[in-house]
């Protein structure tokens, strides 16, 4: 019932901010798109405004109730839907040249798990754009995050707001470029991670 509440509410609970930041950083990041596309973690179709037909497309979603939003956005126009896991991807190695998160690593049942599932199937020299609140670096803020977490997370489908998600993402991937900013004192990264091909990239 959370995850279904939580759909059907989620684009008035961030139109704000994607009114004064979210929306700009999209216009930014997404013509960073090439080749075939995986977006892990779809949700109620936000990015999909922002990319063009070119390419295949999947849109990998885990609640139901945040596809069945994206699917009124016509998102069958651009690709293909799919409910599944960002910790255990349906598709083989090296099969996208671009894997899109947005919003989502918070989310994930498992990040460790996940960034190797995103890994291992980008193509060699493949690219991950990424836009993620992340744990703050302000010691009062960490703690504040810390501590609401386990409450927080069972109100917003899995939300973590203590995660540490670019350090676990640059043990995969090598940062090309990144940009900070802070929305009531919660810290927000995006930018272009690439691929380590081998140790000594």
């Amino acid at each position: 019932m959370a995850s279904k509440l939580f759909a059907q509410f989620y684009d008035r609970l961030i139109q704000g901010m994607e009114r004064t930041h979210f929306s700009a950083v999209r216009k930014s990041l997404l013509p960073e798109v090439e080749g075939n596309l995986l977006e892990i973690g779809a949700g109620t179709g936000a990015n999909l405004p922002y990319l063009d037909r070119k390419g295949q497309k999947i849109f990998l979603e885990y609640n139901p109730w945040m596809m069945k939003q994206a699917l009124k956005k016509s998102l069958k126009q651009l690709g293909e839907p799919v409910i599944g896991s960002g910790s255990e991807l349906p598709f083989r190695d090296h099969s996208f040249d671009t894997v899109l998160v947005t919003l989502v690593l918070c989310s994930v049942g498992n990040l460790p798990l996940t960034a190797k599932e995103i890994e291992r199937v980008l193509k060699p020299g493949g690219k991950l754009l990424v836009l993620e609140h992340v744990k703050s670096e302000k010691r009062w803020m960490a703690a504040f995050q810390r501590t609401i977490t386990p409450l927080w997370k069972h109100l917003a489908d899995g939300c973590h707001l203590d995660r540490d998600t670019d350090g676990e993402l640059q043990k995969a991937f090598r940062k090309r470029e990144q940009n900070r900013f802070e929305i009531q004192n919660t810290p927000f990264i995006y930018g272009v991670y690439k691929k380590i091909d081998h140790p000594e990239d």
